[in-house]
């Protein structure tokens, strides 16, 4: 990845370096670039040093050299598979300050397909201003394996469903299908000292067409004294005699002994 300020090119091959432990650094007379690797991701800060020449905003443009496909909105720049369109890295969470402290407005802006930049909005900053993106990859993602139905609509921590002391995940997909449409579908996927499992360790379904069962979705906290968190699922569109009634539906048996298909409802 190259990178300008304005217009002016940074020739990082000149510059000042230093690593130790999870830091790094870059610097030269324009600019300063400190790194640092965290368990969210690396954290990449541009200190520049002083304000560009004109009346334009800070403009940090990123020429970008990948194959992957790139996408900019103003809140993040998300780097994708072209084959299969997984996320491989994010960069998000950007914010930037001045000299005072005084927090500057700053967003993505996509240039064309291999160029991306962050502006700052500089007007009456002090200098040197810090522009601080976050740069990450998943370290899990899972997908619903089915058009339109909206995996991941809902997501919430389950708490730990099977007792082994590590906290699991649910995830709704509330237009799933399997023998009725837009039944809705929930999973659980458990966590483990390797991160969450790579499959759902447990599903269950509505078995009503339209029933968008997985809309909402949340842990409910140990409902049966049983020692067991539990969950609860929404589905709104659930009818049962009234059209749309809607209906809740709670775990409450404990993960260990609860079958794929079922909820105390």
């Amino acid at each position: 990845m190259e990178l300008q300020i304005n217009n002016y090119e940074l020739v990082i091959n000149n510059s000042k370096q230093f690593s130790a432990g999870n830091k790094a650094m870059l610097e030269n007379e324009k600019i300063r670039i400190d790194y640092t690797n965290t368990e969210d991701g690396m954290r990449q800060d541009f200190i520049i040093k002083e304000k560009p020449a004109g009346d334009d905003n800070l403009k940090l443009i990123m020429n970008v050299r990948t194959n992957l496909e790139m996408n900019v909105s103003k809140e993040a720049v998300t780097f994708r598979s072209k084959k299969d369109g997984s996320d491989k890295m994010n960069y998000s969470s950007l914010k930037a300050w001045d000299a005072n402290g005084k927090i500057l407005n700053a967003y993505f802006d996509k240039q064309n397909d291999k160029q991306f930049s962050i502006r700052i909005i500089d007007k009456d900053a002090q200098y040197p201003v810090t522009v601080d993106p976050l740069s990450s990859t998943p370290s899990w993602s899972a997908e619903g394996d089915q058009e339109w139905g909206y995996f991941g609509w809902s997501v919430s921590d389950a708490g730990d469903v099977n007792g082994d002391g590590y906290s699991d995940v649910i995830i709704g997909a509330p237009s799933f299908d399997n023998g009725q449409s837009d039944e809705g579908r929930a999973f659980v996927y458990n966590g483990s000292a390797n991160g969450l499992s790579p499959i759902a360790n447990w599903t269950a379904e509505s078995n009503r067409e339209f029933a968008y069962f997985g809309f909402s979705v949340s842990k409910a906290g140990d409902v049966n004294g049983d020692g067991y968190s539990d969950v609860i699922v929404g589905s709104y569109g659930f009818a049962n005699g009234q059209t749309e009634e809607g209906k809740v539906c709670i775990s409450g048996l404990g993960f260990r002994i609860i079958s794929c298909c079922k909820l105390d409802c």
